[in-house]
């Protein structure tokens, strides 16, 4: 069971109306939550909050479809995340680098965990990065000009570099990310190339 407060009034000033113990069966289905507010009540005891913690990620591990890529992104995060950036680690990296990318545990709808990206921009330990994937579906239904009824949120891209084969961009995925994110270099796409300047007009297409 999960406990949530809908709130209405409270004693220190924030109000309170009724506290609930709801199913994650129950919680997960949208129309129990229509038009409701909840705030997850979190425990002031350490102990007890490290032993939720623990349960909770129990219960994810044993429905987590792919334990290996949570396993590595885990691994990575517990050695890398009080890192500022790659450089730290050897790994020095350019705009126009096609890296090999932890994008880490991630909702549903979002680029996670171990993925190649190609980076944009690069500010004060950020890249700015498109999400790419060997997704053969994605590829197939991605936006080009043989393809223009395709997805515009996807573009096509051939093989570059170390890559073994064709990928697909997610740019709707594309995002700033801390570069200790980075892995590895596995190939590079001069910034001043026509394809480069094509994936920056599409990310601007998508933000604007």
């Amino acid at each position: 069971m999960i406990s949530f407060i809908d709130i209405t009034e409270m004693k220190n000033g924030v109000r309170i109306r009724v506290q609930k113990k709801i199913s994650k069966k129950t919680w997960k289905n949208p129309s129990n939550r229509i038009n409701e507010v909840y705030m997850i009540v979190v425990s002031e005891d350490r102990n007890q909050l490290i032993d939720e913690i623990l349960m909770m990620q129990k219960e994810e591990l044993e429905h987590c479809k792919n334990l290996r890529a949570l396993y590595i992104s885990m691994v990575n995060h517990l050695n890398n995340h009080e890192m500022h950036n790659c450089n730290e680690r050897g790994v020095d990296i350019r705009v126009g680098d096609i890296c090999y990318i932890d994008f880490g545990n991630a909702f549903i709808e979002e680029i996670g965990f171990q993925h190649f990206g190609i980076i944009m921009s690069i500010c004060r330990n950020k890249a700015y990065v498109v999400p790419m994937s060997g997704n053969k579906k994605a590829y197939a239904q991605a936006y080009d000009k043989n393809n223009p009824n395709g997805k515009k949120h996807l573009m096509r891209l051939n093989k570059i570099g170390s890559m073994n084969k064709h990928s697909v961009l997610f740019i709707n995925d594309s995002k700033w990310i801390n570069t200790a994110r980075i892995i590895d270099v596995k190939g590079h796409l001069k910034r001043n190339s026509q394809l480069f300047s094509e994936i920056m007009e599409r990310v601007k297409d998508m933000i604007s």
